[in-house]
């Protein structure tokens, strides 16, 4: 009797442009070859049936949808929201927007880029930016505190990546302060 493997592959968000892959051998995934990433944030990972209470919001998730279904100016072609770059570029710029405008309301017109950085500081807690993929908590560096990812699977039957799970660094959603421990500045 011949015992057929399974094979788990799991790697890193490169593998989200794999759906996109024309050369891609789908069939390889319906014969004990499963492959799941992460992924920076994924449609379902805020809209799904068991969304965390905390952390990000279908809200947050709708918003940047709305956006990408309506041409503000001229065409700009399909945005996939499926791959996550367009979520984490539309996170990004949100990031910078919510420094500067926090910056403009200290009094600074057109802030500096330093003063945006520095703005930054502030981005947690009640400040936190309520990203597409979820709540962008930043530390003193500047750098997201307990940020979920998203894992993903490509699915060989509808040749699609499928949502699996939302984990955070700390083993569980945040609390609602999503304030970012405070190491000393050197």
């Amino acid at each position: 009797m011949h015992r057929v493997r399974s094979y788990t592959v799991i790697t890193g968000p490169a593998a989200n442009a794999l759906p996109l892959d024309g050369d891609l051998e789908w069939d390889t995934l319906r014969h004990g070859v499963t492959l799941e990433f992460t992924a920076s944030s994924h449609p379902d990972a805020w809209t799904g049936p068991n969304t965390p209470a905390t952390g990000g919001s279908a809200e947050a998730f709708r918003t940047l949808k709305e956006l990408t279904n309506r041409q503000v100016t001229g065409s700009v072609g399909p945005v996939d929201l499926a791959d996550s770059r367009a979520i984490i570029t539309y996170d990004s710029a949100w990031t910078a927007i919510e420094g500067i405008r926090d910056e403009a309301v200290h009094g600074h017109a057109v802030p500096s880029t330093d003063e945006v950085r520095n703005a930054w500081l502030r981005l947690h807690g009640a400040h936190r930016v309520e990203g597409a993929s979820g709540w962008i908590c930043l530390d003193n560096q500047g750098n997201p505190y307990d940020k979920a990812v998203a894992v993903v699977r490509l699915d060989p039957l509808t040749r699609t990546d499928r949502f699996v799970t939302l984990p955070w660094p700390t083993g569980h959603a945040p609390n609602g302060s999503c304030t970012a421990p405070r190491a000393p500045t050197t």
